[in-house]
């Protein structure tokens, strides 16, 4: 038999759609289509140009009686005649994004084989897949013919055969010819989708991670999950790194560069977008020294420097500055109040090339006392750089820090 192929191919959206939002999801669906379509096999548009004289097309008009501020899904629901069944031809349903209606284009192609096809048809039903929701509009059919010369003569669209040499001309009780088609059962009432809800953005991690941070290691894959609720149409994540931006539910992604970096996913749905984000603190994979990364000690040059900062408060007493969750392999920041109020930027610079040593620049935006250490752990070597109390901190620029620091 025949394979009847139907795709919907979106044209545009009317200009016509206004109304109310309204968040209840009463809503109706109108389509108008026409009735019955007779198509023979091979009857398709050979290219684009020919669509307008080809009788293998037809327009179908889908419409709701109102705006919606959510996604809307309808369903064409088959009904078969004549031998058809639902290996004979393939369709898809509708969606309406929100704010929208469309006017549809329905492009049907029946597959030109050795089956007799006649007297074979599919009829269509729109269903819309939210409760509230209704349709209205005549039901569609199609009809499938043989283009190798019909063998009977078929009845109305959908029936059995009337006559010709597939039989039922006259009968023993003098029918005068072959009985009404019995219309197969309607099919089962399919499940409504649930009404599509915003969603919420959320994700997990392959790692372990503690007081709003993530370690990972430099060139080492983290497989990153989404776990989002709600109803999520589209996603995309930033991991603050040039490159594509991956869109799969579950991805694996590596930082090449000690550092700070913060991943981030986005979903959009159901009209609107959410977004969730974690800091990750990514250390080298080869450490060059013995540095321990910590809430107060900042790890640079792949872990062989080592920086903390202590500072003087009003009352004399001595505070450690804590790292902000920001910096390179070159950098590290403190501050001394609030996560959000940096105070000093240390910088450990390779200056081999320069001068064959590696160098120290520093600035900070108070006038508090504090002292800062910069330890390489590979020597032991020890740098201090400390600012007296009252006084404006002066920039540091030690351009002879660590004189042993080009030996490996």
């Amino acid at each position: 038999m025949g394979r009847l192929l139907v795709a919907v191919l979106v044209l545009g959206a009317s200009a016509g759609a206004s109304g109310a939002q309204n968040p209840q999801p009463q809503v109706v669906v109108s389509a108008e289509y026409g009735s019955n379509f007779t198509l023979r096999e091979g009857s398709y548009p050979k290219d684009w140009d020919s669509w307008w004289d080809n009788p293998g097309w037809v327009w179908m008009t889908f419409e709701l009686d109102r705006e919606l501020d959510y996604w809307l899904n309808v369903d064409l629901v088959a009904t078969h005649f004549g031998g058809a069944d639902e290996s004979d031809y393939f369709h898809d349903h509708i969606v309406f994004p929100p704010g929208e209606t469309f006017t549809e284009l329905v492009f049907v192609t029946i597959v030109d084989d050795d089956d007799d096809d006649d007297c074979e048809a599919v009829e269509f039903d729109i269903v819309p897949r939210l409760p509230g929701a209704t349709a209205t509009g005549r039901r569609l059919t199609f009809a499938l013919r043989d283009n190798d010369g019909a063998t009977v003569e078929c009845g109305e669209v959908g029936g059995p055969p009337s006559g010709g040499d597939g039989g039922g001309g006259g009968g023993g009780d003098g029918g005068g010819g072959a009985p009404p088609p019995e219309r197969e059962p309607e099919p089962e009432p399919q499940a409504s989708s649930p009404p599509p809800v915003p969603p919420v953005a959320s994700f997990s991690v392959d790692m372990p991670c503690a007081a709003g941070l993530c370690s990972a290691r430099s060139g080492e894959d983290v497989t990153f999950t989404d776990t989002s609720s709600g109803t999520v149409a589209r996603r995309s994540w930033d991991f603050e790194t040039t490159g594509k931006t991956p869109a799969g539910e579950s991805v694996a992604h590596s930082w090449p560069s000690p550092g700070f970096y913060r991943a981030t996913l986005t979903v959009e749905g159901a009209g609107a977008e959410s977004t969730s984000s974690q800091m990750f603190r990514v250390d080298t994979a080869e450490p060059a020294g013995s540095c321990v990364p910590g809430p107060e000690t900042a790890c640079l040059q792949d872990s062989r420097y080592e920086v903390e900062v202590e500072w003087q408060g009003a009352d004399g007493g001595s505070n450690a500055a804590r790292v902000v969750h920001a910096g390179t392999n070159d950098s590290g920041m403190f501050s001394f109040f609030d996560g959000a109020n940096w105070e000093v930027l240390i910088k450990v610079l390779d200056g081999c090339a320069a001068n064959g040593q590696v160098w120290v620049f520093g600035g900070s935006t108070t006038d508090l006392g504090y002292v800062i250490r910069v330890t390489d752990t590979a020597t032991g070597t020890v740098k201090e750089y400390r600012n007296q109390p009252g006084t404006a901190a002066a920039a540091i620029t030690d351009v002879a820090a660590f004189p042993g620091g080009c030996q490996p």
